[in-house]
């Protein structure tokens, strides 16, 4: 079998049919690809809709809930496919040639232990599924999983990715559990490891605005996961040993990520917000060499690192402020 495609669902029973629909509706031959669906403890019908329209989509279930990365593992460890596919519940695939248009590539490029697409379709909440051909031109980029690393354009999203199964196992590439954000370390693992990547552009992948979503919807353990998970990119980094040319690169989008959780923090309390703030390493706040800072960013950092009450609570000002004046404007 050539692909097995994993999707991990929770309360997913809204959105779905339209995924699996669209899987189902590939130009590949059904015997050469699998569909697993992990419901990881849904409360609504997300089982009972898979298990009674989809008689060959193979249905897994948790007892209790273990987040996305405990529901691709369930599904990697029970995955046969040579090749191995991760799609979130509330997304679909708009190309009914995506498996084929994988299928070649991997086929004239053996060597290949990932392939990713660098193309998404970001669409609206209710958008209408279609299943249409969609031509690709037949270009791909290989290179070193580390040479990737070592550029800003690397991204974290793993959902537009084929990976060989023998090589996740083998690097014992599983995610980590019962955390949102599980993805962004372990992308940095898998390609430090990858020998081989074959890099192209196609939209396959249309990823749905869900405001229920994990990634969306405001929770407060998920910001501290969100902190969490460039600890766990600091360890690796160092773990390994990496050369400055994949450091550089990789705390780029740790910096990134550092300088978000400023406005993230209007969503919560300015206690919560300095609390989970708080959380963030001192290392990466004081060892900046390898960022690649504006003064106005090293003045951030300068406040996240000595002053996160002040900085917090500024950025919870300037919002109230926004919002009361808006509202003003619209009377």
């Amino acid at each position: 079998m050539k692909f097995s495609i994993i999707i991990p669902a929770y309360n997913a029973s809204r959105y779905i049919c339209d995924c699996l629909d669209s899987l189902l509706a590939q130009d590949f031959p059904k015997h050469e690809y699998e569909v697993i669906v992990v419901d990881d403890s849904s409360t609504d019908d997300t089982a009972k809709i898979v298990a009674e329209r989809y008689i060959n989509v193979k249905l897994l279930r948790h007892e209790q809930n273990r987040r996305q990365g405990g529901a691709r593992n369930t599904g990697l460890k029970a995955a046969v496919g040579e090749y191995v596919i991760f799609l979130d519940a509330d997304d679909y695939w708009n190309a009914n040639n995506t498996l084929s248009v994988m299928s070649r590539l991997l086929d004239e490029n053996p060597c290949l232990e990932v392939l990713r697409s660098d193309a998404i379709n970001p669409v609206a909440q209710n958008s209408c599924v279609r299943s249409v051909f969609v031509e690709f031109g037949g270009n791909i980029t290989i290179m070193s999983g580390k040479e990737h690393l070592s550029s800003d354009g690397f991204f974290y999203e793993i959902v537009t990715s084929a990976y060989l199964r023998v090589f996740l196992i083998k690097n014992k590439l599983w995610f980590r559990e019962n955390v949102s954000f599980e993805d962004s370390d372990w992308t940095v693992k898998m390609l430090w490891y990858a020998a081989t990547v074959g890099l192209y552009s196609y939209p396959f992948y249309n990823y749905r605005y869900n405001p229920d979503s994990t990634t969306v919807k405001s929770d407060l353990k998920k910001f501290r996961d969100n902190v969490k998970s460039i600890s766990e990119i600091d360890d690796f980094v160092h773990q390994v040993d990496m050369p400055q040319s994949c450091e550089f690169a990789v705390y780029t989008k740790v910096k990134r990520s550092i300088l978000s959780f400023i406005h993230i923090s209007r969503l919560y309390s300015v206690k919560d917000s300095v609390a989970c703030i708080k959380g963030i390493r001192r290392s990466l706040l004081k060892d900046t060499w390898h960022y690649r800072m504006t003064m106005f960013d090293r003045v951030r950092f300068c406040m996240l690192r000595n002053c996160p009450w002040l900085l917090v609570g500024a950025v919870r000002c300037l919002t109230l402020t926004k919002r009361f004046v808006l509202k003003c404007v619209r009377r």
